[in-house]
């Protein structure tokens, strides 16, 4: 008996054998990144259970106790939050408050779910811009990136930034490829994301108008008009609890020209020569190269560009792409470098879109070598664990054992009735956990002999009256300045040791926390005036009763 003919191979159109009739088709397994939200989901999971065991368990920075204050009663003049206002933070850390009754947590939360939210738009943005593979591994990077991975931890608006800027550019890439519907929801998305951070209107609009430019006149503006309402959302309420236009602006105003502008390269270059302004750009560069190394190892294989190639041979494909992350990328570097770098959460404006071009990169390179992007990414995110440990160990939590030991020594040992604290650094944290204490800050008192006096304190002088922020004043640092003290205190804590350096007060040192210092001066009824030199750092009595 001959073989059965339906068991014979059947010939394909090509000429190849064909499966035998009958037999069980193989359906090829799915790939790592063809399960998306899978992936991505669990990456929120892990992105939530790495923050909360090592989250803060106070407020830890001046910026976050205004925050804390603004959840209290927000006025922008009297930096509850500071300029230009933080609105929607400040109201969803109120919203989480309601159930949690801690604004350090509730505020901790927000950047918890921010990060979640961040690491989604990473994935949208690399699988837009690339495939689903480099999606998933960007949302990795993203997930472990030190830096990322600390500012989850901590009562600041930066995870919220970065994850506005990546759904922005998210939004703009299908915009620029001729979606519509997605520049009208760029638009919407910056305006309200202006209101978390003011500088993501500035620094991305250029990308805005980038993306709308090959678009309908009509398209465009209904983008601008939904960027105008998104903005008008956050700023119309803030100027109203501020107290009108002109209480806001000159409040803005003031704080951008002492901490932005007077700091930036071309003010120094006109005010100071050549040499400030040189060393100025050096430090700015520097922070910002810094921050971008605790943004991730994955940064470098940025640099393996002509390398890796992205894994896409496409010239046309690759001009796009490369324009693209330049006008997104570009107008926040040249800030940050030439006019204000401050702190390291700022560059979250820019490691997403960093970390997609890493994650793009890397799947080339795996390609040339003929190696697993798993292999790769996953020596990338060995590198970033050991990165964040070595970086921000959760174990190492000094700033809150020392802001601890400073409040709790002062509740032991001194009345708020008749004391004065004045700090500087912990100025805005005192004034918030100690409220029944009279919390002052000396504005512009910097360590004798320093080259930039001023620069290690501050421009300009802040008083922190029980419950509100009373006023900033100006200071000429030429001028010693009074410092009046009322009849009923009979004593002044001074529990920043810069006013210890150089003095012609008595004054009592005494030793808290981990070899702190802190002076004591008593107050009699002919010494109740101080004169303090920010130029010169030093404290002078005046004799006679006041």
């Amino acid at each position: 008996m001959g073989p059965d003919p339906e068991a014979k191979r059947e010939n394909t159109a090509s000429g190849r054998a064909g499966p035998p009739a009958g037999a069980p088709v193989q359906v090829p397994r799915r790939a790592w990144w063809d399960h998306p939200w899978r992936v991505v989901g669990g990456l929120c999971v892990l992105v939530c259970v790495s923050r909360l065991p090592f989250r803060t368990p106070m407020l830890t920075s001046w910026d976050a106790a205004q925050f804390a204050l603004a959840m209290e009663d927000f006025d922008v003049a009297r930096h509850r939050p500071h300029p230009p206002g933080y609105l929607p933070l400040v109201a969803a850390a109120r919203a989480i408050d309601l159930l949690v009754h801690d604004a350090n947590a509730s505020l901790v939360l927000v950047a918890i779910v921010f990060s979640m939210l961040g690491v989604i738009a990473v994935y949208g943005l690399g699988r837009a811009m690339f495939d689903g593979r480099v999606g998933v591994t960007a949302a990795l990077l993203y997930a472990i990136s030190p830096l990322h991975w600390a500012l989850g931890e901590v009562a600041l608006p930066y995870t919220a930034e970065g994850a506005l800027c990546a759904a922005v550019a998210w939004l703009l890439w299908h915009s620029r490829q001729g979606s519509g519907r997605h520049a009208i929801a760029a638009g919407l998305v910056l305006g309200l994301g202006a209101g978390f951070r003011t500088n993501l209107l500035l620094f991305l609009l250029p990308a805005l108008v980038y993306a709308l430019w090959p678009l309908r006149r009509r398209t465009k503006l209904v983008a601008v008009v939904a960027l105008a309402i998104g903005c008008i959302a956050w700023l119309g309420p803030t100027i109203a609890l501020t107290g009108g236009y002109a209480r806001y602006v000159d409040a803005s105003g003031a704080l951008a020209e002492r901490l932005v502008l007077a700091k930036s390269v071309p003010a120094l270059l006109r005010a100071a020569g050549s040499r400030a302004a040189l060393a100025q750009l050096a430090q700015n560069t520097d922070i910002v190269c810094g921050s971008l190394f605790g943004g991730g190892l994955a940064l470098a294989a940025v640099l393996l560009l002509p390398l890796g190639r992205w894994h896409d041979a496409e010239p046309s494909a690759r001009h796009g792409r490369r324009w693209f992350c330049a006008v997104v990328l570009l107008p926040a570097s040249a800030f940050y470098i030439l006019v204000h770098m401050a702190r390291k959460g700022y560059v979250m404006t820019l490691v997403p879109v960093l970390l997609v071009l890493a994650a793009a990169n890397a799947a080339g390179l795996a390609m040339r070598l003929r190696l697993r992007v798993r292999w790769i990414v996953g020596a990338i995110a060995l590198g970033n664990a050991c990165l964040f440990i070595a970086l921000y160990p959760p174990q190492d939590r000094s700033d809150v054992e020392a802001l601890r030991g400073k409040l709790l020594f002062i509740e032991q040992h001194f009345d708020p009735a008749d004391t004065v604290v004045i700090d500087f650094p912990d100025f805005r944290l005192l004034g918030y956990y100690l409220r029944d204490f009279q919390v002052y800050a000396l504005p512009g008192f910097a360590t004798p002999g320093a080259d930039d006096p001023g620069s290690q304190v501050g421009e300009w002088g802040m008083r922190y009256g029980r419950e509100q922020f009373d006023e900033m004043v100006p200071v000429q640092p030429v001028v010693p300045r009074p410092l009046a003290f009322a009849p009923r205190v009979h004593r002044v804590v001074f529990t920043d040791e810069r006013y210890l350096v150089v003095r012609q007060v008595p004054m009592r040192e005494l030793r808290f926390g981990r070899g702190r210092t802190a002076g004591v001066v008593e107050l009699t009824d002919v010494c109740r005036v101080f004169h303090y030199d920010v130029r010169g750092g030093w404290f002078s009595r005046e004799e006679g009763a006041r």
